[in-house]
């Protein structure tokens, strides 16, 4: 069980609905009193403030009254302040140096008290950035496949809250209201099927994997300073639901393209038709390579051992802007050491629909264990990006 992030939590006590002084307690006192934990524990120790003295805030567990601690649970990633966490009473959050004053303060005044006054709104001027808790590539599971995707809003978002939970979801909290503050996935993910069912509503014959690449090919480019993990954190990028209706190109594909990666990713006839519900089989006309799947991005595995590689990666590009259109190819901040060859290097177009094929070639040294760069697809009106990544991946 990990210490308490550097916190100091502010209780406000109030007696027959009169508001008292406040008591301060520090962290580990109070401990991780927020949503993602409904362990409280039993206290036994008293806290003495003002408004407490006297008496004891020992409270058995299943007792509606709050008790004054709980247990820590809070790791270095889980710790960092870049979220608003639900509790069950009012709190300040503050950092280490702040918080040791207050500490001081409390201890040479024998009748501390603190206040906590109307929140003003802030502007962060680094956002958009990936929050501590997102989870970060390499895709575990197929190397050679970017993960994530595309990011997206899914931090201290106002949502929809059900009535049968609390605000904080800590036993003791009878609090009920409509709407609450979330984070996670489960607020990203709302967006992004939001923005995916907007695109649809005006492309309805476009398929899952053409509303797929409009979403990430149009996404806003992130800073690797703000986001150490770059491509592992970030993906394409923000997403820009204001351009995801007209990318120019997409990268489409369909069910057998899928099989055909799947084939290639040893799966057997058995395993394959439990995800396709049907009697697809997979064999050696069926099998395809993970550089070869259609997708919006390119990502390349290598081992310490491979002083130098090459990898060639096969894509189509379906023609969804202007119907008669050229594009050229260019690659943006190409590492030392990593050469990016596209043949050919200028698509033409005369007709909406029309699918061209290319080839990316990337090959050469890295010294860094994760380089990227990326491939931009321009007519002069459509700017269709592509992340590539090349990473060392031990086993």
């Amino acid at each position: 069980m990990a210490d308490c992030p550097p916190l100091l939590i502010v209780k406000k006590e109030t007696i027959k609905g009169k508001e008292e002084k406040l008591a301060i307690m520090k962290a580990k006192e109070f401990g991780n009193l927020h949503g993602d934990s409904n362990d409280l524990s039993i206290v036994d120790k008293q806290v003495e403030s003002p408004t407490t003295k006297g008496k004891s805030l020992r409270n058995k567990r299943n007792s509606k009254a709050m008790s004054s601690k709980v247990k820590c649970k809070i790791n270095k990633r889980t710790s960092a302040i870049d979220r608003i966490w639900r509790l069950p009473l009012p709190t300040s959050y503050v950092n280490k140096a702040d918080g040791s004053n207050i500490l001081t303060y409390i201890r040479s005044n024998s009748n501390a008290s603190a206040t906590i006054f109307k929140s003003m709104q802030g502007n962060d001027t680094l956002a958009p950035y990936v929050v501590s808790f997102s989870s970060r590539g390499p895709n575990s599971i197929t190397l050679d496949i970017l993960k994530p995707d595309i990011t997206a809003p899914g931090v201290n978002i106002l949502a929809a809250w059900t009535p049968l939970n609390s605000v904080s979801q800590v036993k003791g909290d009878n609090r009920i209201v409509s709407y609450n503050m979330m984070s996670g996935t489960s607020m990203s993910c709302p967006h992004v099927s939001a923005i995916a069912a907007y695109i649809k509503s005006f492309h309805p014959t476009w398929s899952p994997a053409a509303i797929k690449s409009a979403i990430m090919t149009t996404a806003t480019s992130m800073s690797a300073t703000k986001n150490p993990e770059a491509e592992f954190g970030y993906g394409s990028g923000h997403i820009n639901p204001l351009k995801v209706l007209n990318p120019g190109l997409v990268y489409d594909a369909g069910p057998i393209d899928y099989i055909r990666f799947l084939c290639g990713q040893r799966y057997s006839t058995k395993r394959l038709r439990l995800v396709t519900g049907d009697n697809s089989t997979c064999n050696a006309t069926t099998s395809a390579k993970v550089w070869d799947l259609n997708y919006p991005s390119f990502a390349l595995s290598t081992s310490p051992s491979q002083t130098n590689f090459t990898r060639i990666f096969n894509r189509v590009v379906t023609n969804v802007g202007t119907p008669v259109s050229t594009y050229r190819a260019s690659v943006t901040g190409a590492p030392a050491g990593l050469r990016i060859r596209l043949n050919p290097s200028v698509l033409s177009f005369t007709s909406l629909g029309q699918t061209m094929p290319f080839t990316l070639t990337v090959e050469g040294t890295i010294d860094d264990p994760v380089v990227s760069t990326s491939l931009v697809w321009d007519d002069g009106v459509h700017q269709v990006r592509s992340p590539i990544v090349v990473f060392v991946f031990e086993s």
